[in-house]
């Protein structure tokens, strides 16, 4: 997967610390933010999944990660109709993306 490390730079205005320390928080929320996803998903809270999947949309493009952002709508839209049929298949498409994610993002910052 091809990660854009750009807009994590652009927010922190080129400074290596700033940079390290937001994608760390980055990673520790969204993972956070997967598994209370994932919960959702197995107890069919659906507005969970809807609220969530656009919480996690909505910080993957501030920061120009925008890859996982149709799977995250499509969990949002399914919670939002209530159609839970498809988000454990949509669920585990993001969850491999989000994992290649995780590694190249750790794999960019400054140590």
């Amino acid at each position: 997967m091809d990660v854009n490390i750009k807009g994590f730079q652009d927010l922190c205005d080129g400074d290596p610390e700033r940079l390290r320390e937001l994608v760390e928080l980055y990673l520790t929320q969204t993972t956070e933010q997967m598994l209370q996803l994932e919960k959702g998903i197995q107890t069919h809270s659906a507005s969970t999944v809807s609220r969530i999947a656009h919480s996690i949309a909505g910080a993957n493009l501030m920061v120009g990660v925008d890859s996982p952002v149709p799977l995250l709508r499509q969990l949002e839209h399914c919670g939002e109709q209530g159609e839970m049929t498809e988000a454990r298949a949509i669920f585990e498409e993001l969850d491999g993306q989000f994992k290649a994610m995780c590694i190249r993002l750790k794999e960019m910052i400054p140590k």
